[in-house]
């Protein structure tokens, strides 16, 4: 999801109904928009958008009153109990959405703009590490689905390296 085309308010309420199909099993993926927001002739979302629409929906989610944009709002959901359990993954191609990412979500993927060389895996590590620290978090590295790195913030510490 993205905070040009997808309402905050939308997002919570899909990531909801998925939910009620899966429970545990669902996470939301948030990032700047990139290829979907450029065929619409729109630019992707800066970071502080980014960051503000993760809180919106992590808000929506824990049954909270939000502001987005000049609008503020809370879930009307029938039938269901918040908190959500729900984690917000962050999909970051540059050193400023990483650090925000560390900061305000439960995971980084890195996609593009940093490269697979171990100099720029250790980079990315550092980011977070440091974005993660700005907040007093810790961060653990994992495993994405294939295999890549994914530089997660977490609550246990672990070691920097990123092997």
């Amino acid at each position: 999801s993205n905070p040009i085309t997808r309402h905050p308010a939308v997002q919570a309420g899909a990531t909801l109904s998925l939910y009620e199909l899966a429970p545990g099993r669902v996470s939301v993926g948030i990032g700047s928009g990139d290829s979907a927001v450029y065929g619409l002739g729109r630019k992707q979302a800066k970071v502080v958008e980014v960051r503000d629409y993760i809180r919106a929906v992590r808000g929506l989610l824990r049954g909270e009153e939000v502001m987005w944009g000049e609008q503020t709002f809370k879930p009307q959901w029938r039938e269901w109990e918040p908190p959500l359990p729900v984690k917000i993954y962050v999909a970051a191609d540059g050193p400023k959405t990483i650090k925000m990412a560390a900061q305000e979500a439960d995971g980084v993927m890195v996609s593009t703009g940093i490269g697979a060389e171990p100099e720029s895996i250790q980079y990315c590590y550092d980011l977070v590490r440091e974005g993660a620290e700005e907040v007093g978090r810790t961060r653990t590295p994992s495993r994405g689905r294939r295999g890549g790195r994914r530089c997660q913030p977490g609550n246990l510490a672990s070691t920097l390296s990123p092997s």
